[in-house]
C-alpha cells in the first residue's frame, strides 16, 4: 500500500495493525499505527472509519489507564458519529465506550446515562444482537454500582435472554448443518450402493428408484422448511405481543395499564401527597433559532431521554412534555413517604447532567439550554381521559403552584415551595428567598435548594 500510495488501503491496514498490537498488550506501539490511520482518515470524506479510529484510540488509552485521554477521543468519536446519516449504530457504540470510561472512574451516574442512551437507540436495530447482549450486561453492572438493584436485575434478565437466544441460534444452525451433512453422507452411501446394483438392474429400475428417492428427499425438505416457517411465525407473534406490552407500559403506569387491560377503562384517583416537578429552558426560542429543526429535535430528545432515565431511577412518573417544558410527579400511582425527597434528589441529578452537558456544548461553541426547575407538594387527582391516544395526566392546584415554582425560579436553580421545604428541611441545604409573588397565586414562601 505504501509503494502504491493507496491512502484508503493504508488507512485500513494501519488500523488493523493497531488492533493486533493492542490485542497483544503493546498499547504504545498500537497508538503509533492508530495515529497514522487517524491522520489519513481526517483527509478523506467518509466519516465511518474516522469514528472507528477515534474510538479505538480512546479504548487503547483506557487500557493504559489514562481515562481522561480516553474520554477526549471518545467524545471526538461521538461528534463524528452525529455527522453520519445512519447515526444510531455508530453513536451507540461510542455511548457504550463512554459508559465504560465513566464506570472505570467509578462515576456510575454518568456511566448510566450513556449506557441507557446506548440501549435506547440499539434495542430495535437489526444485526446488533451480540452488541445489545454485552450492553445489557454492562448496564446491569452500572445500575448495581449506582444502587439501582431492581433495574440491574432487569438488565441482567434481558442479558440472559439475549445470551440464551444467541446460543439457541448457534445450536440450531449447528443442528441444521449436521442434519444436512448426515443426509449428504447417507445419500452418498446410497449412491455408492446403487452404483453396484447398476450391473444387475435395468436402467428403468434404477430410474424409478431415483425418482422415488428424490420425491422422499423433497418431502423431507418441504416438511423442514414448513416447520421452520411455523416456528419463525410463532416467535414473531410472541415478540410483537411483548412489544405491545412494553409500549403500553411506556405510555401508562403499570397499575393503570393493568386496570385498562382488565376493565377497558381506568378510574381517576385522588392522592394526598404528590411532589410535582416542572422544568423549563431559559431563552429557549433564541437558542433554538440557531439550530436546524432536525438538530433541535435531536438535542431535546437526548436531554429528555437523560431526564427519563434519572426520574425512573427515583421511582418518579413522567407525566408529559409540552414543548420545552418537562413534567413529572412522585407519589403516584403508588404512594410514598419520601415523595418530596425523591423528587429533589432527581432534580439535583438533572441539574448536574445539564451543567456537564452544557460544558461540552460551550467547548464545542454550540448553542446550549439553561434550565429552571420548580417543585411543589400537595394533593392531586390523576387518571386518563378520552378514548383515543391515552395519556396519563394529573390535575389540581398543586400542579399550578408547581408550575409557578418553575416560572418564578432562576436558571440553574431548583426552586421549591414552603410546603415542600417543611418536608425536606432536615435532608437538604436550602436558602430562603422570602415571599415571592406568583402569578394568580399571591405571595408564596420559596426556597432555593443548594445541596444535600
Amino acid at each position: 500500500h505504501e509503494k502504491q500510495m493507496d491512502r484508503k488501503g493504508l488507512r485500513f491496514t494501519y488500523n488493523v495493525m493497531g488492533l493486533l498490537l493492542s490485542e497483544n498488550k503493546l498499547d504504545d506501539k498500537a497508538l503509533e499505527y492508530y495515529e497514522k490511520s487517524l491522520a489519513i482518515s481526517k483527509t478523506l470524506p467518509e466519516k465511518t472509519f474516522l469514528r472507528a479510529c477515534l474510538a479505538n484510540i480512546g479504548d487503547t488509552y483506557r487500557n493504559k489507564g489514562n481515562i481522561q485521554k480516553a474520554l477526549e477521543y471518545h467524545y471526538q468519536a461521538l461528534l463524528v458519529a452525529r455527522e453520519i446519516p445512519q447515526i444510531s449504530g455508530h453513536a451507540s457504540s461510542v455511548w457504550y465506550q463512554l459508559s465504560q470510561d465513566y464506570f472505570t472512574l467509578h462515576k456510575c451516574k454518568e456511566a448510566k446515562i450513556y449506557i441507557d442512551s446506548c440501549l435506547l437507540f440499539t434495542i430495535n436495530e437489526p444485526g446488533l444482537s451480540f452488541f445489545i447482549r454485552d450492553a445489557e450486561l454492562e448496564a446491569a453492572k452500572i445500575d448495581s454500582c449506582c444502587g439501582n438493584f431492581k433495574e440491574a436485575y432487569l438488565h441482567y434478565q434481558r442479558y440472559n435472554v439475549w445470551r440464551d437466544k444467541l446460543k439457541i441460534d448457534e445450536v440450531r444452525k449447528a443442528a441444521i448443518k449436521d442434519k444436512f451433512q448426515d443426509d449428504y453422507d447417507q445419500q452418498k452411501a446410497k449412491d455408492k450402493a446403487e452404483q453396484i446394483k447398476k450391473d444387475l438392474l435395468s436402467k428403468q429400475r434404477i430410474q424409478q428408484q431415483k425418482t422415488i428417492r428424490n420425491f422422499l428427499f423433497g418431502g423431507i425438505v418441504i416438511v423442514l422448511l414448513f416447520s421452520l416457517a411455523v416456528i419463525r411465525q410463532r416467535n414473531k407473534i410472541k415478540v410483537e405481543q411483548q412489544r405491545s406490552e412494553e409500549l403500553l407500559l411506556n405510555i401508562l403506569p403499570a397499575e393503570t395499564a393493568e386496570e385498562l387491560k382488565n376493565t377497558g377503562a381506568a378510574k381517576a384517583r385522588s392522592f394526598n401527597e404528590v411532589a410535582v416537578l416542572f422544568t423549563d429552558f431559559k431563552n429557549f426560542s433564541q437558542a433554538s433559532e440557531k439550530l436546524s429543526p432536525e438538530e433541535l429535535v435531536h438535542e431535546i430528545n437526548h436531554i429528555y431521554s437523560a431526564f427519563d432515565t434519572i426520574i425512573s431511577s427515583h421511582h418518579i412518573e413522567k407525566i408529559k412534555t409540552i414543548g420545552d417544558s418537562y413534567m413529572a410527579a412522585a407519589g403516584l400511582p403508588i404512594e410514598s413517604k419520601t415523595t418530596a425527597e425523591d423528587t429533589i434528589r432527581a432534580a439535583i441529578e438533572i441539574q448536574h447532567f445539564m451543567k456537564e452537558y452544557n460544558a461540552v456544548k460551550r467547548k464545542e461553541q454550540k448553542p446550549f439550554f439553561e434550565i429552571r426547575i420548580g417543585i411543589h407538594t400537595g394533593p392531586v387527582v390523576a387518571g386518563i381521559v378520552g378514548i383515543k391516544k391515552f395519556a396519563y395526566d394529573i390535575w389540581g392546584d398543586t400542579v399550578n403552584i408547581a408550575s409557578r415554582m418553575e416560572s418564578s425560579g432562576e436558571a440553574g436553580k431548583i426552586n421549591i415551595s414552603g410546603a415542600t421545604y417543611e418536608m425536606v428541611k432536615d435532608k437538604f441545604e436550602c436558602v430562603y428567598r422570602g415571599k415571592i409573588e406568583a402569578k394568580n397565586k399571591g405571595e408564596i414562601d420559596m426556597y432555593f435548594v443548594e445541596g444535600i
